[in-house]
């Protein structure tokens, strides 16, 4: 479940790191951080980045975004687009009625695998449509 976990976060890095800059020192960054979430089941103190990594991953999205807007404004593009993610996600459970949260509260239960590409498939879609809409209002402030 850890490799799992720290392959989910290392991709979905990578995927928003695809809307930025996405270079090898990035990918290498993004790996090591996704290090410790694979090893945490070995090294029981490892167990504490899941607490730190949120952080971690938020400070190398907005490194990357302050590439191109500049460090105050690619804090806001990289919120904005996990915000609006976020509404899309919503949006989506409620015009579905409910059947979005239904798939999250099974969670990644080893007996039902339905849910699985379902989440990923709607994960990956609003993201793309947040970042591609946040690139377009944010096209002015691009150095």
């Amino acid at each position: 479940m850890a490799l799992f976990i720290s392959g989910l976060a290392f991709l979905w890095t990578l995927f928003f790191l695809s809307f930025l800059v996405l270079t090898r020192g990035l990918t290498v960054a993004a790996g090591l951080a996704a290090l410790p979430l694979a090893l945490a089941p070995l090294a029981q103190p490892l167990y504490l980045w899941y607490a730190l990594s949120p952080l971690v991953y938020l400070v190398l999205l907005v490194y990357a975004a302050s590439r191109i807007y500049g460090w105050l404004w690619g804090f806001f593009f990289v919120v904005g687009s996990l915000w609006l993610h976020l509404a899309l996600m919503a949006l989506l459970n409620w015009l579905s009625g409910g059947f979005v949260m239904s798939a999250l509260h099974v969670g990644f239960d080893v007996y039902e695998r339905w849910n699985v590409p379902l989440i990923t498939a709607l994960d990956s879609s609003t993201l793309y449509a947040s970042c591609v809409v946040m690139r377009k209002l944010f096209r002015k402030r691009e150095r």
